[in-house]
């Protein structure tokens, strides 16, 4: 407990002195209102709900985690502080590392180093810890998945016990938030059904009827639609038709649908630390069987269902960060194995993977904060290696970063007026603007043009007009550009 409490209050520490400085992502906004109306929409009418929340919205994603984050808003009364969403977002976050813990002890037992292990993988995990204060799908799905799998472990370990119902209940909460976290249930069912052989027919009826029934308490879609509804939900995660963007992949910008086959593994092995991958392929081979059911199929059936069923993939593979969460879970299994053997040279190898690949890891993430996201390792030469082949700045974050500089440097005549064009989503720059600064929807209006690199729009102003560069480990993510016009 004592070696849980340190990895799991510096992470606190983290979150505590960190929250303020993260930048606004381009769906926030739209989230934390949807929050807001759900709490006090909840238990309206589909079509009450449905002139506020767009139809694509509530089948891709449910009700629960906006109505979460929202709550402790209000709360506070401070329901337009974005700094303190991104304390509760990093405090709900942590949890988590809490399931990653009680997941990986429950297998291991209380004496072992693996569950703190599995938790150091995961905190120090970039592509996690970026996206864990502001981003309001991915983080929370992630926290879903491990609690999914805490679940699933109990269940498994205790034949059933009294854990199979809350696994069913949980179930219910990741379909609604999205479709693939049903996986780990259905994992666990499988096995569970081998357990309990022909005589757990009756409790695997319960189990889909208390899915059902949750699913129709936390979904407010679901409680209009019914089954047309779960219909509706798995036809719309293979065809996310929303969107129909071009990403930018191995250098070309290919349209998100017409994306080949090994986007998702790809976009995983590269932007993974590669002790992870290391400790991960050796805790693949050495699990128990229905260990690698749960925890190897929880990583290995959405990337199949990904490649075979192709649906629609956008911002490398955020949509699919919740399997950061077994793929930590497996290394620590690696590690486990490896430190277990007795013979010092695999002790050696073990604490020697262990240290590379927290120390490669926490470098990374000091040069990048607060833009971890856009980390990629050794097999792509890092960010530097990744520029100009993938999308780095897919949530337009470095807004924050780029508007406070241009307060601090450029807009400093109080009574003057400073016309700002910006790229992402407006609120993403307005929010840190001063009251000198005004948007503008068109750069013909602008006196000055703040953009991030994505799909290059930031070229829509020449690079020679460039007051500054907002970048990271050498990389450019955002450009402070002057708006030059033409005399008639």
């Amino acid at each position: 407990m004592r070696r849980f409490l340190v990895v799991y209050g510096l992470f606190l520490i983290f979150v505590l002195v960190t929250y303020r400085g993260w930048g606004i992502s381009w769906d926030e906004e739209f989230y934390k209102d949807s929050g807001k109306f759900y709490l006090s929409n909840f238990w309206a009418p589909w079509g009450m709900i449905a002139e506020k929340i767009p139809e694509y919205h509530a089948l891709s994603h449910g009700a629960v985690i906006d109505v979460l984050y929202y709550l402790p808003l209000k709360w506070w009364g401070k329901e337009d502080r974005f700094e303190d969403l991104h304390l509760t977002k990093g405090l709900v976050g942590s949890v988590t590392l809490v399931m990653v813990y009680l997941s990986l002890r429950e297998m291991m037992g209380k004496k072992s180093w693996g569950p703190v292990v599995g938790m150091m993988l995961l905190a120090t995990y970039p592509r996690w810890g970026g996206d864990v204060f502001d981003n309001f799908m991915d983080g929370s799905a992630a926290l879903i998945y491990a609690l999914e799998i805490w679940l699933a472990v109990k269940a498994v370990m205790s034949k059933g016990g009294r854990w199979w119902l809350a696994l069913a209940v949980s179930g219910a909460i990741g379909f609604s938030h999205r479709v693939a976290l049903v996986i780990v249930p259905l994992l666990a069912t499988v096995v569970l059904a081998r357990q309990w052989g022909k005589k757990g027919w009756p409790k695997l009826g319960v189990m889909a009827l208390v899915f059902y029934g949750g699913l129709w308490l936390v979904d407010p879609y679901i409680r209009t639609h019914g089954l047309v509804g779960i219909d509706r939900k798995v036809s719309m995660s293979a065809d996310y038709f929303v969107y129909r963007g071009a990403q930018l992949f191995e250098g070309k910008y290919i349209f998100a649908k017409n994306l080949p086959w090994y986007y998702l593994p790809k976009w995983v092995g590269i932007t993974t630390p590669l002790g992870t991958l290391i400790l991960g392929a050796v805790g693949l081979g050495v699990m128990k069987k229905w260990q690698r059911v749960v925890l190897g199929g929880a990583i290995l059936v959405p990337i199949a269902g990904a490649m075979l069923l192709r649906p629609v993939l956008y911002d490398g593979w955020r949509v699919f960060l919740f399997l950061s969460v077994p793929l930590a879970m497996i290394a620590a299994w690696g590690w486990e194995w490896l430190w277990q053997r007795g013979k010092l040279v695999y002790r050696y190898l073990a604490l020697g993977l262990l240290v590379a690949t927290i120390s490669l890891s926490v470098k990374a993430m000091v040069e990048l904060h607060p833009y971890e996201y856009v980390y990629f390792n050794q097999l792509v030469g890092g960010l530097k290696g990744a520029s100009g082949q993938y999308e780095t700045d897919y949530w337009g974050k470095t807004n924050r970063e780029a508007v406070l500089w241009f307060r601090s440097n450029v807009a400093v005549e109080p009574q003057a007026r400073y016309r700002v064009k910006t790229c992402a989503t407006k609120h993403s720059a307005t929010y840190f603007f001063d009251a000198n600064m005004v948007w503008v929807p068109s750069l013909t209006e602008a006196d000055y043009f703040i953009c991030f690199t994505k799909h290059d729009e930031h070229k829509a102003v020449t690079d020679e007009n460039t007051l500054y560069v907002v970048r990271r480990q050498g990389v450019p993510l955002n450009y402070i550009k002057k708006v030059e016009r033409i005399s008639k």
